[in-house]
């Protein structure tokens, strides 16, 4: 069953330029990462694949629309097909700053619709928050031994 999910939109004081650019090359991930987790994780300017119970899942950036969108896909074994996609658009309510949102589309078969369908919305939504958290120069909750 396809499922198109649109997150909440979030004010971002930054420039739709400045967020694309820290997003559009996965590889400044991984100086953020804890160093016991980084050998977990393989990390090119266009993807990236983590590695964890036997199991290889990841996304590759498979389209950009400079300074205002990005779309990444599925890679690895992920058990379902998948688009995440960013959008950074110039704020209305204010010069220099974003409205960003993400958007999900992805197929789910009716077990794994049974069992996430309704947690796709608030995943996205958090996702969305993180973001927005640390673009306001703020550590998310239950990320202390991060380095952002």
């Amino acid at each position: 069953m396809a499922e198109h999910i649109v997150g909440k939109t979030v004010f971002l004081d930054q420039q739709p330029i400045m967020l694309y650019s820290r997003f559009s090359n996965l590889e400044s991930i991984a100086d953020k990462l804890p160093e016991d987790k980084r050998n977990l994780v393989e990390l090119t300017q266009d993807s990236v694949l983590v590695k964890t119970m036997g199991m290889e899942f990841g996304m590759r950036l498979a389209q950009r629309v400079p300074f205002n969108t990005l779309v990444f896909e599925q890679m690895g074994q992920s058990p379902f097909p998948f688009q995440f996609i960013m959008h950074f658009d110039p704020a209305a309510s204010k010069d220099g700053a974003t409205d960003f949102h993400i958007e999900l589309n992805t197929e789910l078969n009716t077990m794994l619709k049974m069992m996430i369908g309704s947690r796709l919305q608030p995943f996205i939504d958090n996702i969305t928050d993180t973001i927005s958290q640390i673009a306001a120069g703020r550590m998310p909750g239950g990320m202390s031994d991060y380095v952002v």
